[in-house]
Order: structure tokens, then C-alpha cells, then sequence
């Protein structure tokens, strides 16, 4: 089975993938997309994150899709 987790922050979107074995786990691939450049326009920005989570995604075909919990939480407060 494989595990994508996705960790978004305000300047980043970290990711890791995980392949889950019965006895054991394996780190197949983690790093962070859409790097804070301020050279982009915001609109670039997002669609360098868009092209690079359809990469890890259409990569490892998922089974499972996690994200970090308070996330939101915090995006929201420091806005």
C-alpha cells in the first residue's frame, strides 16, 4: 500500500510517501513543493504547486491520502 501525506505550510507544501509492507515501512520519496520565490506572481506560485503534486501523485497512484491536521488551523490564523 501506498501513503501520501501532505503538509501544507504559507510558503510551501511539504509531502512524504511512504510504501506501508506488512513488516516493515519504506520512504519512497518526501521534499517540499512550490518553494516561496518572489520573483513569481502568486498565480505562478500555485501553478508550479499544481504541476508538481500531479507529478507525486500520477508517480506513486496513492492508496491512502493524509494531511496534517491543523494545517488550516494555522493558514487561517496568520492571515
Amino acid at each position: 500500500m501506498i501513503s501520501l501525506g501532505w503538509d501544507p505550510g504559507l510558503a510551501t507544501l511539504a509531502f512524504g510517501v511512504l510504501e506501508l509492507l506488512p513488516a516493515s515501512t519504506r520512504v519512497l520519496e518526501y521534499g517540499d513543493l512550490g518553494e516561496a520565490d518572489a520573483a513569481l506572481s502568486h498565480a505562478e506560485r500555485l501553478n508550479r504547486i499544481c504541476r508538481n503534486v500531479d507529478r507525486v501523485m500520477n508517480t506513486y497512484l496513492p492508496d491512502l491520502l493524509t494531511f496534517e491536521a491543523q494545517a488550516g488551523v494555522h493558514v487561517g490564523k496568520d492571515r
